[in-house]
């Protein structure tokens, strides 16, 4: 699952968090590592790649007219680990005539245990890079255990980020998602680390509702993909760790089924929406390991 935040204040976008898939202070309902399911298999998600068409949904009168891109997703198996990869291109186009182009990718990869992460961050504009992040990251205990651990960067410099107990990777998160709507919990609280900052980390919430029965599927999924899976609509706000400020840095929302599959979703920047919907899609092998 995907999970999608940087802040671009200049030119009026946030990255979406690392985090597809995949929520406002909320009571928590159930630790991440209460609920975290062993495998992909126990809950039935499927490793796919898929991609969306972005457009604009509202606000950015005042600055620009338009903005459209695309994100591709990919979330595989690799033995001993799950590998996601996730690139965004987004196109503004001001009312002075100017064009930007944003983007940035993610490449990461974690251990099935949970306990070990490594990221690596590029940022774009106009097809220059801008930033650069790259690091591991170790848990010393169970993923959302009372151990912490330890995130190492390479890159913009070197420097080491101790992670809190509680703290949980991204796949671990998709997981604990996956499982609490199965669960019937309506809401879960995480903390999260992506290494999409210089940090890493965010306090992340999620709200789970059921998916209305009469939602159309994306023209690119396969209804048999989803045929008889159970399907949710899954808000989501991510908060700079530890700050007092209420206010997210980057909320989402996103349509959900139980095997993983998103077939679409809302991304909230503050001043402007965009919204995603699947064009592509395909079930990705299973490794040879």
């Amino acid at each position: 699952m995907m999970s999608l935040s940087l802040d671009r204040s200049g030119s009026s976008c946030r990255r979406p968090a690392a985090g597809l898939l995949l929520v406002l202070a909320l009571a928590v309902a159930g630790a991440p590592g209460d609920i975290r399911a062993e495998s992909a298999s126990e809950i039935g998600v499927v490793p796919h790649r898929a991609a969306y068409e972005l457009r604009l949904a509202s606000g950015g009168e005042a600055e620009f007219i338009d903005v459209s891109g695309e994100m591709a997703f990919e979330w595989a198996d690799s033995c001993d680990g799950w590998s996601v990869t996730q690139r965004t291109r987004m196109n503004f186009e001001y009312r002075t005539g100017v064009s930007l182009e944003l983007g940035w990718s993610l490449t990461s990869w974690e251990s099935k245990d949970g306990q070990q992460y490594r990221f690596q961050l590029k940022q774009y504009e106009n097809g220059a890079i801008t930033e650069e992040l790259r690091g591991d990251a170790t848990l010393d205990g169970d993923a959302g255990g009372d151990e912490g651990g330890m995130a190492h960067y390479i890159k913009p410099e070197v420097q080491d980020v101790e992670l809190p107990a509680g703290t949980i990777f991204p796949t671990t998160h998709s997981f604990a998602i996956v499982a609490a709507a199965q669960q019937g919990m309506e809401r879960l609280w995480a903390q999260l680390f992506d290494g999409t900052t210089d940090n890493g980390l965010y306090e992340v919430g999620a709200v789970i509702l059921p998916r209305a029965d009469d939602m159309a599927l994306a023209e690119a999924l396969d209804p048999k993909m989803v045929e008889g899976h159970e399907g949710w609509r899954v808000d989501l706000a991510f908060y700079e760790f530890g700050s007092p400020d209420s206010i997210p840095t980057h909320e989402q929302t996103i349509w959900l089924f139980d095997n993983g599959i998103v077939d679409r979703m809302t991304l909230d920047y503050g001043d402007f929406t965009v919204d995603g919907k699947l064009i592509r899609f395909e079930v990705l092998p299973e490794p040879v390991c």
